[in-house]
């Protein structure tokens, strides 16, 4: 079962009284890929995160062919990012890209709590995320 399917709701896995997961299986991604996984708290260590963001692209030629996007510690269960995947699928990574996804992942996401800072944040992490990509992909996102 996928994770979304796994997860029904806050602190309630879908598995039945008495069942245990056992396995949990995560695929080797490709050299084309990059990754990130950030947790922002107000505290340096011990807190609970403000902010969390897991970002995954695979890359070939300067182009995004495949993107992840998740945040939690903003509902109840983390959730996926629909609408900035499809904004950075299958374009090709440059500046105003960037822009783009920030501005959608800023108004994507609906913070329960300390929503402009969230959002704000959250942006931030994105940019920092594909900045970091282009950088490592050089001349292919020129």
């Amino acid at each position: 079962m996928t994770a979304p399917e796994f997860i029904k709701a806050y602190r309630k896995p879908n598995l039945e009284p008495g069942e245990l997961l056992v396995e949990l299986v995560v695929p080797i991604p490709p050299e084309t890929a990059r990754q990130q996984f950030y947790k922002r708290g107000s505290r340096a260590a011990l807190t609970l995160s403000r902010v969390s963001l897991a970002l995954y692209v695979e890359i070939e030629n300067g182009v995004i062919v495949k993107c992840r996007a998740a945040a939690g510690s903003m509902s109840p269960t983390p959730i996926r990012l629909p609408k900035l995947e499809a904004v950075l699928t299958g374009r090709h990574l440059d500046a105003a890209l960037v822009d783009e996804a920030v501005a959608t992942v800023r108004a994507e996401l609906s913070p329960r709590k300390s929503a402009q800072y969230r959002k704000a944040l959250s942006g931030n992490l994105v940019r920092r995320f594909l900045e970091e990509v282009m950088e490592e992909a050089g001349a292919a996102c020129s």
